[in-house]
C-alpha cells in the first residue's frame, strides 16, 4: 500500500515502506518516466544545440576579439561554457539513452513510408 503517490504528465512517483520482522524498515520508490512525442523529442534536440553550439561560438568570439582577457570577457566566456556544457550535456544524454537513434529510426521509417506511395 503506496504511503505517498503522485503523477504528472511527465513521470510517476511512488512510495511504499513496509516494517520488517526484526524491526527493520524497508523503503521502496518507484520512478516511471514518462517520454514525450517524438515532436517534443526534436525541438528540445533542435533547442539543446543550438544553445551548446551559441556558448560555444561565444567564447570563440571572445578570443577572436580580445574581450577575453579582461575581467568582464572572463565571466562571459564562464558563463558562456557552463551553458554549453549544461545544453551540450542534455544531447550527450539523448544520445547515451538511445533517444537519438530512435529520433534517426522513426524519422527513416517515416520517410520510407511516404516513399513507397
Amino acid at each position: 500500500m503506496p504511503i505517498f503517490a503522485a503523477t504528472t504528465e511527465d513521470f510517476s512517483f511512488t512510495l511504499e515502506v513496509s516494517t520488517m520482522p526484526n524491526a527493520q524498515t524497508e523503503v521502496d520508490i518507484h520512478v516511471r518516466e514518462v517520454h514525450g512525442t517524438m515532436f517534443e523529442d526534436i525541438l528540445l534536440l533542435i533547442f539543446c544545440f543550438i544553445l551548446a553550439v551559441g556558448g560555444l561560438a561565444t567564447v570563440v568570439w571572445e578570443f577572436v576579439t580580445g574581450r577575453f582577457f579582461d575581467m568582464d570577457g572572463l565571466w562571459f566566456t564562464l558563463i558562456s561554457l557552463t551553458l554549453a556544457v549544461v545544453f551540450g550535456g542534455n544531447i550527450a544524454w539523448m544520445i547515451y539513452t538511445g533517444e537519438w537513434k530512435a529520433i534517426l529510426h522513426l524519422s527513416s521509417e517515416k520517410r520510407d513510408a511516404k516513399n513507397e506511395k
